[in-house]
């Protein structure tokens, strides 16, 4: 991209200038937050602040600019945030080219994915990986949160929803399909629902914290906004076994219940010619990480084990 901006020459002072205050610069930028950019680095807020200022006196340029919605780059902190992400990525680079890992098996690799899509179809896989790749250490991260690839959080990342960073490289790996799910024992006490009014007056167990924006969890309140919710859970795999329970109807992914009842938890689909949801699913990684073998080893594997489950 060609910039159409250059930091000001007059009254420049580089002397003072290091990577502490570009890797601060990157954050800030990153999270548009002093605050959250704080407890990323497990700086204080003040330490964050006066770095940027530091910054902006070495380069004689205004970078940010605060407002009531957190922190905006100015034109000159849009031009630095090109030249300090070349520099993050050449950095990593010569780590890695120095270490000569890029063409081992060895090392390790943080992935992380969303809980219950780890549980049912990584984890189960994970001796398999373990065999072929001894060396690897797969540090496997499980939750809803999105770590951030840029910033080196995490190696490799399986997420469901269309990627809205462009700066990452990855690979379609399928889709999730949802539907509406029950046990027998809760449609004997409560009746079977033949259509979104019989839903009205049945119970669910439905999704809370960060998991309640999902699509799943927006379906549910679309379709039965008043219906009485016996259990709330930010855990997918706590809300499968609530609803293999006999507590109430959850809208639950395909691939979660495929596994379970491979495993010996069979559940009833309810509706499913008017209830679904479909959701992309994708493998992210860094750019940088692309020839790294271990990296690619640990993508390969993600392909392999979610093929079958996430077939379109």
């Amino acid at each position: 991209m060609q910039s159409t901006s250059t930091l000001p020459q007059p009254h420049r002072d580089l002397s003072a200038l290091n990577w502490d205050m570009l890797r601060i610069f990157l954050a800030v930028s990153r999270s548009q937050s002093i605050s959250k950019a704080a407890k990323n680095l497990a700086e204080s807020q003040p330490t964050i602040s006066r770095r940027i200022r530091e910054l902006e006196d070495c380069l004689a340029a205004r970078l940010i600019a605060r407002g009531k919605d957190g922190v905006k780059l100015t034109e000159e902190g849009r031009v630095l945030l090109e030249y300090v992400e070349k520099i993050e990525s050449e950095t990593f680079l010569l780590t890695d080219a120095v270490n000569g890992a890029d063409a081992r098996y060895e090392g390790d690799v943080i992935l992380t994915a969303p809980s219950s899509l780890g549980l049912n179809l990584i984890a189960p896989n994970l001796a398999g990986f373990s065999a072929s790749y001894p060396s690897i250490t797969l540090d496997l991260i499980l939750n809803s949160s999105k770590l951030n690839l840029m910033d080196r959080e995490a190696d490799v990342s399986v997420r469901i929803g269309t990627p809205s960073q462009q700066s990452l490289v990855g690979r379609r790996l399928g889709s999730v399909k949802f539907f509406l799910y029950a046990s027998e024992s809760y449609l004997e006490r409560f009746g079977r629902p033949e259509s979104l009014e019989d839903l009205q007056a049945h119970r669910f167990v439905d999704l809370s914290g960060e998991l309640e924006t999902s699509c799943q969890s927006q379906i549910l309140a679309n379709i039965a906004p008043a219906a009485r919710r016996v259990i709330k859970t930010n855990c997918m795999s706590t809300q499968f076994q609530a609803v293999s329970d006999g507590m109430g109807i959850g809208m639950l992914p395909d691939y979660q219940v495929n596994y379970q009842v491979r495993t010996g938890s069979p559940i009833v689909q309810l509706l499913p010619e008017i209830v679904t949801a479909k959701e992309q699913v994708w493998v992210l990684f860094h750019p940088d990480l692309k020839a790294v073998a271990r990296a690619r080893a640990v993508i390969d594997f993600i392909i392999d084990v979610t093929k079958v489950d996430l077939a379109d």
